[in-house]
């Protein structure tokens, strides 16, 4: 698998919990420091429908999917890029800490 397919996969996995537990809320399933973490889509469906009193959870479980998507790619390509920088160095027999000057 591709590295771009293996960061979307990965990412689309992990989007879909928050996703999930957007469409739990109703049931009071989630402790109060769980909500924390499903509040930006709470706040896109706010937005979307125009009335913080009145929004549907698919809309918020949708916001959240976006959301965590595109935070939880950007992660899993970061911490691609430094393992393959890890892996380059050592494959080049470089030391990591090489570059320092030598301390006295």
């Amino acid at each position: 698998m591709s590295g771009l397919k293996k960061n979307v996969t990965i990412a689309a996995l992990l989007a879909c919990v928050p996703a999930i537990l957007t469409l739990q809320m109703e049931s009071g399933a989630l402790a109060d420091t769980g909500i924390v973490f499903l509040m930006p889509g709470v706040f896109g469906a706010m937005a979307a429908s125009g009335n913080a009193h009145a929004f549907h959870l698919w809309v918020a479980a949708a916001w959240n999917f976006v959301f965590y998507f595109l935070l939880f790619w950007a992660i899993v390509a970061l911490i691609g890029w430094v393992l393959r920088r890890i892996a380059a160095s050592r494959r080049a027999g470089a030391h990591p800490d090489s570059r320092r000057p030598p301390s006295e």
